[in-house]
């Protein structure tokens, strides 16, 4: 009876409901082709970019990091690709964006030895972006299906819990691989299931 009162008490009309003005959510401008596609990074949210092996996930988001580096304090972890790819690719970044001192790169290969450190950087307030790139590759070595699900799931997870709770809600871009029968779809046709090691989180 409580709940129920509770509730209409804060039940309104839909003429009253529409008075009610929020301030838009801006993306976050990336100053790169994304912000045609979508307006910027949402704010205080999880990105997913997903795409076929080689279609320039990695690549895409370390531009999109870099780039937003320039207005934000930017976290960037490497779970793919080898430090001298990515030194290589910053070094060609700086020429168009300058040396960016708010960008801060670090290179994991295990997330299963860094869970902690990875959600440590979710929940701290020293970053307003993090990005995880290649996440799935790094959950593939020496472990079984069942234990690949099961870290995939804590670290989404913790990455979800991170931007409910934390009051300096981070913004989150996450890389994942889309499955390997999923590559030939067109982009309206594809879902959440057809993400490398979907864990049922839409």
């Amino acid at each position: 009876k409580e709940a129920l009162n509770s509730l209409l008490e804060n039940t309104v009309q839909t003429s009253e409901f529409l008075k009610e003005e929020y301030p838009d959510d801006e993306g976050l401008l990336t100053h790169t082709e994304f912000d045609k596609l979508s307006g910027g990074i949402p704010k205080n949210a999880l990105t997913i970019i997903a795409g076929a092996t080689g279609n320039g996930k990695s690549l895409s988001s370390l531009m999109v990091s870099y780039a937003l580096a320039c207005n934000y304090t930017v976290l960037y972890i490497s779970c793919e690709n080898r430090r001298k790819t990515d030194n290589s690719r910053l070094k060609d970044l700086t020429k168009l964006f300058g040396v960016q001192e708010t960008f801060f790169y670090v290179n994991i290969r295990s997330v299963k030895d860094k869970m902690n450190a990875i959600q440590g950087a979710l929940l701290s307030t020293g970053f307003d972006i993090i990005v995880l790139d290649g996440v799935q590759f790094i959950m593939k070595s020496g472990e079984t299906g069942g234990q690949m699900l099961s870290i995939g799931e804590t670290l989404v997870k913790g990455i979800l819990e991170a931007i409910n709770t934390n009051d300096n809600k981070p913004t989150v871009l996450l890389s994942w691989q889309l499955r390997r029968e999923a590559a030939k779809k067109k982009l309206d046709d594809l879902s959440t299931d057809d993400i490398a090691m979907s864990i049922g989180i839409g």
